[in-house]
């Protein structure tokens, strides 16, 4: 949201299923006439529809919305983020930027781990804590193994959760906008991130699983994928 302090050419729109919150987002761009607040719980499949809809009046008779709608997504609902990110690509939208939390990072980019969307978690209801990261969300691989190759690596958060951005390549090419090839990130993930996440198992007290395993040389990769899906079972 800190895009949304600065007047500029676009417009954005914010969903917020928890009423009381996105009162306060109204309150807070009231005078910003380009900011909309949508409030409204979309399961994935709904997303892309509700999304295009509500963008209608801002789009100035541009309909269809156009391929690269929105300039920049960002997911994080704590809820199935990967299951929303599938929809929308489904739905043939190519994004510029896609900003979208990485909960679980300490799981190696070569494996793709998921926490499907469940309608009846309302993650709304209690304070979220480091015990419930297990049960959401979604890896840096099963991110990638959407994007697929249309899109790179463009930042990597100093955060727990980590959140990650991903840019259309051939935009990054066009525009002369460095940034790391998806075939390039499970070696970026080992070198420049995985010791960084991993340094000390405290980080994820609830997780029944030592995450600098993932780093083991001597496992292999249907090993690792079977800790993960193990420990979160």
């Amino acid at each position: 949201t800190c895009l949304l302090e600065r007047e500029g050419p676009f417009f954005a729109l914010l969903f917020e299923a928890d009423a009381a919150h996105a009162k306060r987002l109204e309150e807070r761009y009231a005078l910003w006439s380009k900011v909309k607040v949508v409030t409204d719980f979309l399961e994935p499949h709904e997303f892309p529809a509700k999304a295009s809809e509500a963008a209608k009046e801002f789009l100035q008779g541009r309909w269809p919305p156009p391929r690269n709608f929105p300039s920049l997504l960002k997911i994080d609902v704590d809820n199935g983020d990967c299951d929303y990110l599938d929809y929308w690509l489904t739905a043939g939208y190519r994004p510029l930027v896609i900003h979208i939390e990485i909960i679980h990072s300490y799981v190696a980019a070569d494996l793709a781990f998921n926490v499907p969307f469940s309608k009846d978690w309302s993650l709304w209801n209690f304070d979220m804590d480091i015990s419930a990261w297990p049960s959401v969300g979604c890896s840096l691989g099963a991110v990638i193994l959407r994007l697929r190759r249309d899109y790179s690596l463009l930042s990597w958060s100093n955060l727990k959760p980590v959140d990650a951005e991903f840019i259309l390549t051939s935009w990054a090419q066009e525009k002369g906008i460095e940034a790391i090839e998806v075939d390039l990130v499970p070696s970026f993930w080992r070198q420049s991130v995985s010791y960084r996440e991993l340094w000390a198992a405290e980080h994820y007290e609830s997780l029944d699983l030592d995450p600098r395993e993932m780093l083991n040389e001597s496992l292999a990769v249907a090993e690792k994928r079977r800790m993960v899906v193990e420990s979160h079972a």
